[in-house]
């Protein structure tokens, strides 16, 4: 992400762990289908088994290392500057940066938008009106870490109520 110009520290932005491709998105209905993705950095989750433990893991990572802000201006320029029409945005937990992901989405004409979230968190009307797709992946108990709450009621209905919902739940064991 060096051809990104990094934003202010404070102030607006969103915060990103990485942006990578083309490749191939490995998910859900879309699987196979090329794309680009952005990662954003923090989650309000903390699962032991994580496979993005630099997006929230203060003890392990340091977010100064693993973490940059971005002007959406840049991001979209990024994206915009590919002929990937599928943009991925993952993360950590994306929907706590939504109000600026929202304005990163705007920029994105003539992009199919997926946004890959755990279902804790109710998505602003804008950004379901603007994204093809949510690839809910709600956290069971068992996945989560102690002290977390790893399922919204209230989330998971709205995310479903969108239609643009695609449920994928994540299980240790079968039995």
């Amino acid at each position: 992400m060096s051809a990104l110009t990094k934003a202010p520290a404070c102030g607006r932005g969103l915060l990103i762990a990485e942006t990578f491709g083309p490749t191939f998105q490995g998910e859900g209905p879309t699987s196979g289908q090329q794309a680009l993705f952005i990662r954003l950095s923090r989650c309000n989750l903390h699962c032991p088994s994580c496979d993005t433990p630099y997006t929230w893991d203060w003890s392990r990572f340091d977010p100064r290392e693993v973490s940059t802000r971005h002007s959406v201006e840049d991001l979209a320029a990024w994206v915009m500057s590919r002929p990937t029409r599928r943009v991925v945005v993952s993360g950590g937990e994306p929907l706590l940066q939504q109000g600026e992901l929202l304005g990163l989405i705007q920029l994105l004409s003539g992009r199919r938008v997926e946004i890959e979230t755990n279902g804790t968190i109710v998505p602003l009307p804008g950004l379901v009106e603007l994204v093809e797709a949510f690839n809910v992946s709600p956290k069971l108990a068992s996945f989560a870490a102690p002290g977390d709450e790893p399922v919204n009621a209230e989330a998971l209905r709205a995310l479903a109520l969108t239609g643009k919902a695609r449920f994928k739940f994540v299980v240790r064991d079968v039995g």
